[in-house]
């Protein structure tokens, strides 16, 4: 809504596997996330002179993804997570074999109370998945320094899922002689949506109109 208000046009895809149920998620790979966003992307260059690409979390990873391939002229990413913690990352790999969706309830990483009922997580957590993005976070990280479109780095200060540290080491990595680090102090990981998002969506649109 805020880049619509200053005339960009928007388009925001339902990433590849997403939009249905963890079941449906944990068949897809990195690849197919980035794929369906490259063609997204591909899309829009046929009628816009200038394509900026935004992404929270995955969407972040995804993001970075294609600005390593010198794909975006701008890019805003959002509680990016590089890399995830140390146990998560000796276990993953084989505890997806045991349990591929692991059934478990658990609340969005929101600190807005109405925003979080609006914004439901899934009833399980698909361990395949989060081994996929293991995989996509190292491609990733290799990218970085080959970024150099301007490039938006946002956090919630209060992300329990990911360290604002992750934002710090993108912002450090990428080569990009244009960027800016925005952290949100009174946000959770979907910052997008949080006590920080009206400031933060305004940071954005301000920054993709520069």
């Amino acid at each position: 809504e805020a880049l619509l208000a200053r005339g960009i046009r928007c388009v925001g895809p339902v990433m590849a596997g997403h939009g249905s149920t963890a079941a449906v998620l944990v068949k897809t790979s990195h690849r197919d996330w980035v794929d369906l966003a490259r063609i997204e992307l591909a899309k829009l260059r046929t009628s816009c002179q200038h394509v900026y690409v935004a992404g929270l979390s995955l969407g972040g990873l995804v993001t970075l993804a294609l600005a390593a391939e010198n794909l975006a002229d701008a890019i805003a990413v959002l509680a990016t997570p590089l890399r995830m913690a140390l146990p998560i990352r000796l276990t993953i790999p084989l505890a997806k074999h045991v349990a591929p969706i692991l059934k478990l309830k658990g609340e969005t990483d929101i600190r807005n109370a109405e925003a979080r009922a609006r914004h439901p997580s899934f009833d399980a957590f698909p361990l395949a998945s989060v081994h996929e993005a293991m995989k996509l976070q190292k491609i990733v990280r290799r990218g970085l320094p080959r970024i150099t479109a301007p490039t938006f780095v946002g956090h919630g200060a209060l992300d329990q899922l990911c360290s604002p540290n992750n934002a710090r080491e993108i912002f450090s990595e990428v080569n990009a002689s244009k960027r800016t680090l925005h952290i949100g102090h009174r946000s959770g990981h979907v910052i997008s949506v949080d006590h920080d998002g009206p400031a933060l969506s305004k940071a954005i649109a301000d920054f993709f109109t520069q």
